[in-house]
């Protein structure tokens, strides 16, 4: 048995093994014999033994540590408070939102109105002091937040709190200003070999406050250019823009739909925020979540998206694990790590969108905080590793040690000439896939209310049929210009085809799309060699 004590740094833990019992009976010894006459079966029983300890002693560290958690979210974040408890966090959480349903599933709540991100160092010095008062005596482990628009705010209070491995401002700003992001790492020409240096992976970017400026924009930025919102989240008011009357009309509607931040929670900083103006970059869109323990890569893991439907670039499927050579997976991976690593971001879970191009990988933009939606269930569903847990783990300066899988440990045992391949025939290696399409009420909203009712589709994933996933969205359409997806609707299979076959019959069935339109945007998946 592991038992953890603390030393007297706070840098470091000190795992002491401590004999508790002698059984009579030697069971590894008897499994090793087994593993023997079975050479497929090597090392599997002690692996087996040795991750279930490991995991074990890791929520170890965490009980009763007490963890801030800075905005509640939306529906899709409940059941991650939910979880903390399981941890045996003690996770405080503050909200704007006095009556947020979350309240009652968490050890503290607090709420403190911090909607204008304007003033995030006065909402910050208002939150500790709520704080204090509340947790008197208690020491706060970490800080961290699941939230896009809160993470300066995050990074404001885990700074003023004196976390040890709190993310600072400047960073959190570098990677939530989508301009700022590419200006700072396109400065940075030099990278510890052998990586490439960040401004590899970056774009040329523009900024445009007023419609007098475009045409200046678009000498700097060729048609066609994404445009988007400075401080944009979940691809809302992203769009392809052919010509100068498309980029103001856009602008135009922007300023009028895009009025407040409480009708597109997440959406940004409410009014007035400026737009930039990228290239568009052709190739395939992948999201990395990535761990990093003080600039170590301690985990990532790839999706592969599908095309998405322009000229709004929504999501309309996905597939993990990715489709793509081990190669280029490992380009991505240290692609993604560099960039976070150039905007400051050193220890903490991230999320990072990437294009893989016909010259590398290419960045779109860092998330500085946790992926959102479904990447926590698909992860844990494909490599028995929770992100949630890492997250944990790294805003209370714990280094984690994964118990389970990871794109980036298949990179190292492929590229280790020692490592030992004979488990690659065994069933345990073989994770299957989950692919999965994104659902929205413009184009599902009639099956949404009737044959692909929540309710069904709930029932549906707790008989085991589907991967089921709900977003913040609404069933029915605003008539906006934006919306976001309603759900997640996944299966998983032991092969990219079987998955395919499987969605479609699926997604017919429920009257979702017709068999050749699903088979249309699962196209862009193809079975590795």
């Amino acid at each position: 048995m592991d038992n953890t004590n603390p030393v007297s740094s706070p840098e470091q833990h000190i795992v002491l093994t401590v004999v508790t019992k002698v059984n009579p009976h030697d069971c590894v010894n008897h499994v090793t014999r087994t593993e023997i006459m079975q050479a497929h079966l090597k090392s599997r029983a002690v692996t087996t033994i040795t991750h279930v300890a490991l995991h074990r002693s890791q929520r170890h560290l965490l009980v009763g540590k007490t963890v801030v958690a800075i905005g509640a979210g939306g529906k899709s974040k409940h059941y991650l408070w939910k979880d903390a408890a399981k941890f045996g966090v003690k996770l405080v959480l503050v909200d704007s939102n006095p009556q947020h349903p979350s309240r009652s599933v968490v050890d503290t709540f607090l709420h403190a109105d911090y909607q204008d991100h304007t003033r995030d160092g006065q909402h910050a010095s208002t939150i500790v002091h709520l704080l204090r008062e509340h947790l008197q005596d208690r020491e706060v482990a970490g800080c961290f937040t699941w939230h896009e628009d809160c993470v300066p705010l995050a990074a404001h209070v885990g700074q003023a709190l004196g976390v040890q491995h709190a993310m600072s401002v400047e960073a959190a700003w570098n990677a939530k200003s989508k301009e700022r992001t590419h200006t700072v790492l396109s400065q940075q020409g030099v990278a510890p070999s052998p990586r490439l240096p960040p401004a590899v992976y970056t774009s040329p970017v523009a900024s445009v406050k007023m419609v007098q400026e475009v045409a200046e924009a678009l000498v700097k930025i060729p048609l066609p250019a994404v445009m988007k919102l400075e401080f944009g989240a979940s691809s809302e008011s992203v769009k392809l823009v052919h010509s100068i009357k498309e980029v103001e009309q856009h602008m135009e509607i922007l300023r009028t739909v895009m009025h407040n931040d409480v009708q597109f929670h997440g959406a940004g900083y409410g009014p007035g925020q400026p737009v930039i103006l990228m290239p568009l970059l052709l190739g395939t869109e992948h999201c990395v979540d990535l761990a990093l323990y003080e600039d170590e890569v301690i985990a990532a893991f790839i999706k592969d998206k599908s095309t998405t439907r322009l000229p709004l670039f929504s999501e309309t499927a996905s597939v993990m694990p990715s489709l793509l050579t081990k190669d280029q997976q490992q380009q991505l991976i240290w692609a993604a790590a560099s960039c976070c690593q150039g905007l400051g971001l050193h220890t903490g879970v991230y999320n990072v969108d990437m294009m893989m191009t016909s010259c590398g990988p290419r960045l779109i933009e860092v998330n500085a905080r946790m992926g959102g939606i479904y990447l926590r269930n698909w992860i844990r569903l494909i490599y028995n590793v929770d992100l949630f847990h890492l997250a944990l783990m790294c805003a209370c300066g714990i280094r984690p040690a994964l118990s389970g899988s990871s794109s980036l440990e298949e990179d190292q045992k492929d590229s280790d000439p020692t490592a030992d391949k004979t488990q690659e025939n065994g069933k345990d290696s073989d994770k299957g896939y989950i692919m999965g399409i994104s659902l929205c009420s413009s184009r599902h909203g009639q099956a949404l209310a009737t044959t692909a009712s929540p309710q069904h589709l709930q029932l549906l994933d707790q008989e085991g049929h589907i991967v089921f996933s709900q977003l913040d969205g609404d069933t029915t359409s605003d008539g906006s210009s934006f919306e976001k997806p309603f759900c997640n609707l996944a299966v998983r299979a032991s092969s990219v085809d079987e998955a395919k076959s499987k969605l479609v019959s699926v997604c017919t069935k429920l009257g979702l799309e017709t068999e050749e339109s699903v088979l249309e945007v699962l196209s862009a998946f193809v079975q590795p060699s």
